[in-house]
């Protein structure tokens, strides 16, 4: 009985791999020009740019990191926004919910394309730009530097530094992620301005929250390093639990 419970697990298991490998191909194959397109353009553009800085002696550093990090992060929440373009057309919904596969596996897939995906290529891009950039600087000024790397960054930040940035970009990418299948039309521009609207909101709860606290009671905080964890955490599992809303949302979506 042991032995054919194994054997039936076995086989769902291997089915759901089998179906999950189909989809991937599937919408490889629907959107791999788009892909190409994408990556190419992108690593196209920064190599670009890394060629004209390094001929006016711009080497990577810490700064180029920090200048970057601010276009990788765009990038990924355009991606995080498109996570769903599909749903902007009747068309495009019937094929993506119609496909025979289970909803769970849809969205996993969606998910480690606009994540993983999209970190993996703004990592690529950033050694594209430092190559060219330390290439042609050394060419040109005949001053060769090795290349700046994103490990030598985070050491330089401190690990205080990285996971309030890591909780930051969760939050990023699940409220983006959200918006893209609460509403796939123009969905960046109308998530950028739900983000904006309610950093507004929440500014002025704080600053009158603080003026309170303030005013009736005295604060002192003890352990500041436990309180940055603490905000940092409950800002990740915002995030989480956008992207989780966002699942619920899409089991929920209909052809109609």
């Amino acid at each position: 009985m042991e032995t054919t419970l194994n054997k039936n697990i076995s086989k769902e298991t291997s089915r759901r791999s089998s179906s999950f490998m189909m989809l991937a191909k599937k919408m490889f194959i629907e959107n791999r020009k788009t892909l190409l397109m994408l990556c190419g353009g992108y690593l196209g553009a920064l190599a670009v740019v890394g060629i004209w800085s390094g001929f006016n002696g711009v080497y990577s550093s810490s700064t180029v990191v920090i200048i970057y990090s601010v276009l990788a992060s765009l990038l990924c929440a355009v991606l995080a926004s498109l996570m769903f373009h599909d749903f902007t057309t009747k068309e495009g919904r019937i094929n993506a919910l119609m496909t025979p596969a289970s909803r769970t596996e849809k969205f996993w897939l969606r998910l480690i394309a606009v994540i993983p995906g999209a970190v993996l290529l703004t990592i690529a891009g950033y050694y594209v730009l430092a190559g060219f950039m330390n290439l042609t600087a050394g060419i040109s000024h005949d001053v060769w530097v090795p290349i700046y790397g994103i490990t030598d960054f985070f050491r330089w930040f401190g690990d205080d530094g990285i996971f309030p940035f890591l909780s930051s970009f969760i939050l990023s990418e699940g409220l983006f992620i959200f918006g893209a299948i609460a509403w796939p039309h123009k969905s960046f521009l109308k998530t950028l301005l739900v983000q904006a609207g309610i950093s507004f909101v929440c500014s002025i709860f704080m600053v009158f929250a603080a003026r309170f606290i303030i005013r009736n009671y005295t604060v002192i905080v003890n352990d500041p390093e436990a309180l940055l964890w603490i905000a940092t955490s409950v800002i990740a599992a915002i995030g989480l639990a956008l992207i989780y809303a966002a699942y619920v949302v899409f089991k929920r979506k209909t052809i109609i």
